[in-house]
């Protein structure tokens, strides 16, 4: 069929109100929404507020022939949404993460101008645990087709038998037949490698009946294929063209790589026959300062990023990804978990999917699989996270069918689920297993209730009331500090028994402890650490490489994202909790921050790695010095990768070093201040202690009395200038694609002056939109439409798209007595 994109032209209006404005999808509705305090999404959902839009868009529908079949491609819609084609109801869909189509023929006016309206529910909130965003926040699509036609995802390609001289290709073409003639047409399938070369062409007959559709299957070999890897992404692409003599009735295209997939506990994870371990990362759907508008330049920006920043696989979390991101996946050389809920029957919020879950489920494991398939990066399916039932019987129940289903609809990739035993296990069991081990004593119990004989009730209302007062004493925080070794309790594993069998990969949450002892009593299991603590890397991935059926690590998080709120902030007033306190909207736990700027422990992860041989520098804000720095168990100390603290001269300031080798030295202005031990017995870390003192500071990394490596960092005097760095200089009129201007305040040498807040604003001629404008900062209650922003620690972002042909221009203009910046972008 036709594809053509339907993404310009849409209004949008809230229902209630009568006034649209112009819009172009992707269009995330919530991102423009006031956030206050008081909304009920909360802190898990960044505290937006939630709504119900109208889509609508006009079109002329030709009366031409070979136009016969219209289906309209909706890849996203957050969250129930209607579709109405001139005023009659088509189609209905629950599921805010699910691709799905619409035949329009039985409503559409041929020769005239139809009407198209999709209303998005997102008011119910909370409805996740995350930022959802509200509308269409995907692309749109409108197929056209004959008669006889191949339906959208209607080809589908797997490799069966993947060898060095020969590889076996597997297609299956469903052929859509309405006409009421029976015909044999010409199936034409060429493939052409990355470089457009034709490497095979064929052709055959396929006899199709009158009003009956057909499925066909043909097993083609090609030699001497290149094979896909994260090393070496090697894609090809297949053309399927139904002809009638010369003419052309339909065809199709789709890329695909050839890769060989093997899994074991003797060897862990092959690929193309080699062992591989997963350096693997989780991120969240939202694209920062576009919110949950997924355009494929901010997909494949993150996407590459993390590749070079040591990542060979991403997890989504905790949905399917979108089409976008998975080709960025495919050519970048990216492995994928692909993800479908995040809860079965048991709700986490009151609005969640739990209650829609059994009427839906099969529906979207269809989905998934069906926009999965031909995709090489695509190597797990994950079926829930963190499920709060897996260790009864109706989660091992649903289990069941879930694997089942999966199995039936794709048997090429392995399937998984992300197993939280502490929310499963010890959730239903927690006090009776902290007494039985003697986590919780007489002691604890009575400095939680006043009284040792308190009953398990009267404990837990104590426990829960002490969590919710934010208050750290020395009882409670001996107590945490404890709290993991209930994950080793016998029953853990036994609980989970059953969910296990069903996988042939079990993802473990936040169960390092559990790694050995699994392997060791189920000698069958392979497992891999499904969502981790960022801070533990070096004993996880020690882990990791000394045991064949452990293959790989998901840190939470490869990227910050919003919702959330405060997972990975540092805090200093004493209080310790998961959600910090209004106004932070940001989770504040990735490698990567917001915009895309790595953090420590980016570095830190590289390191442990073996990807970087220099070691790497941060300092902490010297107004923090002394302070007792409260982290959840996603964040250490915050530290910034700065040299310039103005006003702190003379004060004490902590610096922390991240080696690997046997030890580093710190030079301040070339004297040496000290040299620690670092290394894996170190936890490849140092720390060093001295006084702020503008200049240079550099580390130095040995091993065996060699120098193997340093980095510097150098004080920015006085802000000089704006810096601008754009991803491209070329858009198009539709809007699809995005320019990203990445913005610093710099010195004279082009230092970034990682101490400014200075306010920027944006102004941009007519043929430019602004998008999205933002920083890092978690605190920042400024809205990320506005053309004005502060820059966080020196730095900031927009994204433009174009919005008709011509050269335009956008200048930026930093507060202060600054010259203006600007640039010049060719729409076309």
């Amino acid at each position: 069929m036709r594809k053509e994109n339907f993404c310009t032209g849409w209004t949008v209006r809230p229902l209630q109100e009568k006034q649209a404005t112009p819009v172009r999808l992707p269009h995330d509705a919530m991102i423009h929404e006031m956030r206050q305090q008081q909304n009920p999404s909360g802190a898990g959902g960044g505290y937006f507020p939630g709504g119900v839009y109208v889509y609508e868009k006009r079109f002329f529908a030709p009366p031409q022939a070979g136009a016969e079949a219209w289906v309209l491609e909706i890849e996203g819609a957050m969250r129930d949404a209607e579709v109405r084609l001139n005023d009659t109801l088509l189609a209905e869909n629950h599921s805010g993460y699910r691709d799905f189509f619409v035949p329009l023929e039985s409503a559409l006016r041929l020769g005239e101008e139809n009407c198209l309206q999709i209303t998005v529910r997102n008011d119910q909130q909370p409805n996740s645990r995350w930022y959802s965003g509200t509308g269409l926040y995907r692309p749109v699509w409108m197929h056209t087709g004959r008669q006889t036609h191949i339906p959208p995802q209607g080809l589908r390609i797997d490799t069966p038998q993947v060898e060095q001289a020969v590889s076996a290709i597997r297609l299956q073409v469903q052929i859509r037949h309405q006409s009421g003639q029976d015909e044999t047409l010409t199936m034409q399938v060429m493939i052409q490698d990355r470089q457009g070369q034709t490497v095979y062409k064929s052709h055959c007959p396929v006899t199709l009946f009158a009003g009956e559709d057909a499925d066909v299957t043909r097993r083609i070999y090609l030699r001497d294929a290149a094979l896909w890897s994260p090393e070496d992404p090697q894609l090809y692409t297949c053309h399927v063209a139904l002809l009638r003599g010369d003419e052309l009735v339909d065809s199709t295209q789709s890329t695909f790589g050839i890769r060989q997939l093997q899994l074991d506990p003797l060897h862990g994870l092959r690929l193309n026959g080699k062992p591989l371990l997963l350096r693997g990362g989780c991120v969240h759907h939202d694209n920062g300062i576009l919110g949950a508008a997924t355009f494929a330049d901010a997909e494949w920006r993150r996407v590459a990023l993390c590749k070079e920043a040591g990542f060979n696989a991403l997890r989504m979390a905790h949905h399917p990804m979108s089409k976008a991101m998975l080709d960025a996946c495919d050519a970048l050389g990216m492995l994928v978990w692909e993800e479908t809920f995040d809860t079965w029957l048991h709700s986490k919020t009151v609005h969640d999917d739990s209650t829609r879950f059994e009427a839906q489920w099969e529906q979207d494991l269809q989905a998934m699989v069906a926009k999965d398939y031909n995709h090489p990066s695509v190597a797990f399916y994950c079926i829930g996270n963190e499920i709060e039932e897996l260790a009864r019987p109706e989660g091992a129940h649903i289990s069941r069918r879930l694997v089942n289903t999966l199995r039936k609809l794709d048997d090429t990739r392995y399937i998984t689920n992300a197993i939280n035993g502490q929310q499963s296990v010890v959730g239903a069991n927690g006090l009776a297993m902290l007494k039985e081990m003697g986590v919780i004593t007489k002691e604890h119990i009575k400095a939680l209730t006043g009284s040792e004989e308190a009953d398990d009730m009267q404990i837990a209302q104590a426990f829960m009331a002490h969590l919710a007062s934010g208050n750290v004493n020395d009882m409670m925080t001996a107590l945490s500090g404890e709290l993991g070794r209930v994950i080793e309790h016998p029953s853990v594993g036994e609980k989970l028994e059953e969910i296990m069998s069903h996988l042939d990969l079990c993802g473990y949450n936040y169960m390092m402890r559990r790694y050995a002892m699994d392997l060791a009593q189920y000698p069958d299991r392979v497992i891999a650490g499904a969502e981790t603590n960022p801070p533990r890397i070096d004993q996880l991935w020690a882990q990791v490489k000394a045991l064949p059926g452990c293959i790989g690590d998901f840190t939470w998080s490869a990227w910050d994202y919003i919702g959330e709120a405060g997972v990975g902030i540092t805090n200093y007033e004493g209080k310790k909790q998961f959600h910090a306190d209004w106004p932070v909207y940001l989770a504040y736990c990735g490698d990567f921050d917001l915009i895309g700027t790595r953090r420590p422990l980016s570095y830190l992860r590289q390191i442990v790695f073996g990807l970087r041989k220099q070691p790497y520098l941060s300092t902490e804000d010297p107004c923090r010095f002394g302070a007792p720095a409260v982290c959840t168990p996603w964040a250490v100390p915050e530290t910034v990768e700065s040299w310039t603290w103005p006003g702190w001269e003379g004060e004490s300031i902590r610096v922390q070093v991240y080696a690997d080798g046997e030890e580093a030295a710190l030079m301040l202005n070339g004297r040496e201040i000290g040299r620690a031990p670092v290394g894996a017995a170190a936890r490849y870390t140092a720390e060093f202690i001295t006084s702020y003192e503008p200049g240079e500071l550099t580390v130095v990394a040995y091993a065996q009395g060699k120098e193997t490596g340093r980095m510097t960092l150098r004080t920015a005097t006085e802000v000089h200038a704006l810096a601008v760095q754009v991803s491209c200089t070329a858009l198009d009129a539709d809007g699809q694609r995005l320019c990203f201007v990445a913005l610093a305040a710099v010195d004279k040498q082009g230092e970034v002056y990682t101490a400014s807040n200075a306010q920027v604003e944006i102004c941009l001629e007519d043929g430019l939109e602004l998008i999205g404008f933002g920083s890092a900062d978690p605190y920042s209650t400024e809205p990320m439409d506005a053309a004005v922003h502060r820059l966080f620690r020196g730095r900031g972002l927009a994204a433009l798209r174009g919005t008709q042909p011509g050269q335009w221009k956008c200048t930026l203009q930093m507060a202060g007595e600054y010259a203006p910046v600007t640039i010049t972008l060719d729409v076309v």
